[in-house]
């Protein structure tokens, strides 16, 4: 969530927790997120999933700089 609001500026945002199974169940300690932004329609695994640019630019920006954080 640190790196999620340096990124985005969103201080108001709160982490949430879905029931889909991830690899996140076969790691101990571990936990999966995704790039769906507040208010962001949710298309994953749906016909003509797709991802704006911008969003996937922001996204990358995030996963770097917190697997850089995981990494200290």
């Amino acid at each position: 969530m640190n790196v999620y609001k340096e990124v985005t500026q969103d201080n108001e945002a709160k982490p949430i927790v879905i029931g889909g199974a991830t690899y996140a169940r076969a790691l101990p300690n571990t936990l999966a997120f995704g790039p769906v932004f507040p208010k962001q329609k949710e298309l994953a695994h749906e016909p003509n999933e797709f991802i704006e640019i911008e969003h996937l630019k922001t996204i990358t920006e995030i996963y770097g700089k917190a697997i850089l954080a995981l990494c200290k």
